[in-house]
């Protein structure tokens, strides 16, 4: 009875284990998710800003960029 004490409680905590580490991948997911987006927002404000000043070239870079982002997450 003691062994089957010990498995079933093996098997709680690692059904515990897995809950808190599939909420803890969840999290990390969704926080990428979310800086990624504040990358390309950054990116096309800088971009938009840079050519209404005048400095095509930049503008052009930080397009280039922001669009590098976008293909290599999709």
């Amino acid at each position: 009875m003691t062994e089957l004490s010990y498995v079933a409680t093996a098997i709680a905590f690692t059904g515990v284990g897995i809950v808190v580490c599939a909420t803890f991948s969840t999290r990390a997911y969704w926080d990428a998710v979310r800086d990624r987006g504040d990358l390309l927002l950054a990116l096309f404000n800088a971009g938009s800003s840079l050519k209404a000043a005048g400095r095509a070239e930049e503008a052009a870079q930080a397009f280039g960029i922001a669009k590098a982002v976008q293909e290599r997450s999709a």
